[in-house]
């Protein structure tokens, strides 16, 4: 990704800018921006006006072409009538980026659309990289470069930091940076991507992730148009285990176009969304607020080493109420060892000692102690991260000194551990805290969730990430309608265990197929027009005869020509029945952004009522198909539940892997795979049903 960086350093870390637009008119886009210039901007700037001398104490020039050098930056305020020229003008002159706030363009259709499509033709002949348009631009803090008209930063200065900021909307990027400015974080960027004529949200995301000043990214997501770019983003994000913190807009996929399988209607737009920020370790936000509280935790750049807690508290009623959470978050609050205990109680006899540690009030007026508790915790308790609270502490800044000065040098006991320390604080003493390089909360329950996702980062970070590319090996599907029968057929030879299936046109095939099976065997009509075979009752279950199944073969002919009158019928499938085992789906959807994924779940016929499914990007090995095993909330059925036999889940894990290698290396031709039920037998498992469906 390091020629994302080449090309957006102009854009975001220009040594020179000219603003097309400039006025004093506060009603002007470009009216903050002059002031930002004059105010921020370190390097050297111009304005551009037709027809004024100067503006604001500006000397301002009648065209780019007049300015005494080609700037790197052109921030463009003019209406959308005249973006087009202006642009066409910043190209011709050698400017190598542009910030286009306008609106007017493919938000609108029609026109709008039009002029958009002509500004990105410009970036793609010249070169030009063009953020926007209908954005409200980007700040590079660190260098004091405001490429925004956002009131935020009229607001005063902001602190510089780690934190980048990324969004597609203009509105929810501010409303982030004003609660990142609230919380009194340093920024490293903020950008805005708006319309995304040229620089693309996964570009940014890329340039945050390489870049160095930034440690935390915070991002608002709308929706994404180049998958490989954006798993590549989040690849170098993992790599280099840079937290990325996303806030998704739209989980219920309204308006998301059905598909006729089953699989296509279980993996959404948003489960597919949350698979790929699962497989890249993306710490996906359900708010604001919880966003937030997680930056603020990775800020301090320390993670747990494991997921034991240990909790030091004033208060026993507060200490098992973060307990409690923290078990509900997948924390452990393991009891601290005999040894540890025994020292604290020499400390404090009067202190319960297991963990939760209640240390009584005793804590708020013997700093001393605090130090000689988190001593001991550290060092025996063998803890990932401490959660220390100390109720209204944080009220009392004589109080706070006095605690930091007794905790000087823990931090070569902590080796990297995050604390995170719980009270009632001031703006002052909250900054004294975090200067300290101790994330504060008011609220217990929060700081018990930012430590989750602190461990949920480190956890993942530890395991590889699926590549954006990879060579696997797999049949090649046809890009046709396949009757079950054919497509039985086709996954048998990609590796997947079928039932045997014979075809029947006639009663007396179908009779001497049922006989060669043994009975009872089951009767399914055979027809590319039709998807789900039990809505025109065109299924017969367990036939026990040769009578019963001649009679059923034109019982199904009958019902189905009334039920589907223009359906194709190629015959009757006869098949073995096959019982005693556990039914699941294993299927394929193709994203059109991210390509195939597979999918595992249990329910067979009710399974788009229980929903109870796990995705992976396609292809995938063995080990992750036994992890999507075990994440379904029906996995002890298969384990054996109530003293049954376990089920053959290496046969199921290997199905899932051989599915996922077909899908992928058909990901060109293929829409979704469906096989449902698959069963999954105490030795062995078998499709018994499968649909494949071509792109359209």
């Amino acid at each position: 990704m390091a020629a994302v960086e080449h090309t957006l350093r102009p854009l975001f870390e220009p040594s020179s800018i000219v603003l097309l637009g400039a006025s004093t008119d506060a009603t002007k886009l470009g009216s903050r921006s002059l002031h930002n210039l004059k105010e921020r901007f370190r390097g050297r700037y111009y304005a551009v006006h037709p027809r004024a001398n100067e503006i604001g104490g500006v000397r301002t020039y009648p065209n780019v072409s007049a300015l005494p050098e080609a700037p790197e930056l052109a921030i463009i305020a003019v209406p959308a009538a005249g973006v087009t020229e202006a642009v066409e003008a910043c190209a011709g002159r050698g400017v190598r980026a542009a910030v286009l706030y306008s609106s007017g363009f493919a938000e609108l259709g029609g026109a709008g659309a039009a002029m958009q499509e002509r500004l990105a033709l410009i970036a793609r002949h010249s070169g030009m990289r063009l953020l926007g348009p209908n954005c409200m631009g980007y700040l590079n803090v660190h260098a004091g470069t405001y490429a925004s008209f956002s009131t935020e930063t009229t607001h005063g200065g902001l602190a510089p930091g780690g934190v980048g900021i990324v969004s597609q909307s203009g509105a929810i990027g501010t409303l982030s940076l004003a609660l990142v400015r609230e919380r009194g974080l340093g920024i490293s960027y903020w950008i805005t991507t708006g319309n995304q004529c040229d620089v693309d949200f996964s570009e940014c995301l890329a340039f945050l992730a390489e870049d160095d000043r930034t440690k935390v990214i915070v991002a608002g997501l709308e929706g994404c148009r180049d998958g490989e770019m954006f798993r590549a983003a989040l690849q170098t994000a993992h790599a280099r285990r840079k937290p990325v913190l996303m806030l998704k807009i739209g989980r219920t996929g309204v308006g998301a176009e059905a598909i006729v399988s089953h699989t296509g209607a279980l993996a959404g737009n948003d489960a597919v969304y949350d698979t790929v920020f699962k497989a890249y370790g993306v710490f996906r936000g359900d708010s604001f607020a919880r966003v937030l509280d997680v930056a603020q935790v990775c800020v301090a750049g320390r993670y747990p080493s494991n997921r034991r807690l240990g909790i030091v508290t004033i208060s026993g009623g507060v200490g098992v109420m973060m307990a409690d959470e923290a078990i509900a978050r997948g924390l452990d609050v393991a009891r601290l060892p005999a040894t540890g205990r025994n020292r604290l109680k020499e400390f404090l006899p009067l202190a319960g000692v297991r963990n939760p540690v209640d240390a009584t009030t005793v804590l708020l007026t013997d700093p001393p102690l605090i130090r000689r508790f988190l001593d001991e915790i550290l060092s025996s308790g063998g803890y990932g991260a401490v959660a220390v609270f100390l109720a209204t502490l944080g009220l009392n800044r004589h109080g706070v000194e006095r605690t930091l000065a007794a905790l000087v040098g823990l931090e070569e006991v902590a080796r990297g551990r995050p604390i995170v320390f719980v009270m009632a604080y001031t703006a002052e003493t909250k900054a004294m805290v975090e200067k300290a390089g101790y994330p504060v909360f008011d609220e217990p329950i929060r700081a018990v969730g930012g430590i989750a996702a602190l461990h949920h980062l480190a956890e993942s970070w530890r395991k590889s990430v699926p590549k954006s590319s990879r060579k696997t090996f797999a049949p090649s599907l046809p890009a046709a309608v396949l009757t079950e029968h054919q497509a039985l057929a086709a996954l048998g030879k990609a590796g997947i265990p079928v039932v045997p299936s014979r075809l029947a046109v006639s009663r007396a095939e179908a009779e001497r197929a049922a006989a060669s099976f043994g009975f009872p065997v089951v009767l399914k009509i055979s027809s590319p027009d039709i998807a789900h075979k039990s809505e025109v009752e065109g299924v017969v279950l367990n036939l026990g005869s040769r009578r019963a199944v001649g009679k059923a073969f034109g019982e199904i002919i009958a019902r189905v020509r009334r039920r589907a009158p223009h359906a194709r019928l190629h015959g009757v499938l006869v098949a073995p029945m096959v019982s005693g085992g556990v039914e699941t789906i294993i299927g394929v959807k193709r994203d059109p952004v991210f390509g195939p994924f597979v999918m595992f779940g249990l329910g067979g016929v009710f399974v788009e009522q229980l929903k109870d499914i796990t995705l992976r990007l396609a292809p995938i090995g063995i080990a992750e198909a036994r992890r999507m095993i075990r994440e379904v909330r029906g996995f002890p059925i298969l384990t054996g539940a109530r003293g049954r036999m376990p089920f053959d889940m290496q046969a199921l894990a290997g199905a899932i892997v051989a599915l996922s290698r077909l899908a992928y290396a058909n990901a060109r031709t293929i829409e979704s795979i469906d096989i449902n039920p698959f069963m999954v037998l105490p030795k062995g498992a078998k499709a018994l049903d499968a649909l494949i469906v071509p792109r359209r």
